[in-house]
């Protein structure tokens, strides 16, 4: 019996792929979610430049509050 390699390992996200895909990003994370040797990770800093690209010339926490 030849066993396989097992492979795994964290796969970030960036701001512009889950601008551009942000449902293809959350079926992914929720894909991710399931498996038992990946994990997925969000910097901070990549969620605050989303919610800048998302606000546009606005401000992303006046936004929130609104």
């Amino acid at each position: 019996m030849v066993s396989q390699p097992l492979s795994g390992g964290i796969v970030t996200f960036t701001a512009m792929a889950m601008f551009r895909d942000p449902i293809g990003a959350v079926h992914l994370i929720e894909q991710l979610s399931k498996h038992p040797l990946w994990e997925c990770y969000v910097s901070p800093a990549a969620l605050g430049m989303l919610a800048k690209l998302e606000c546009g010339v606005n401000d992303p926490i006046i936004a929130l509050e609104q």
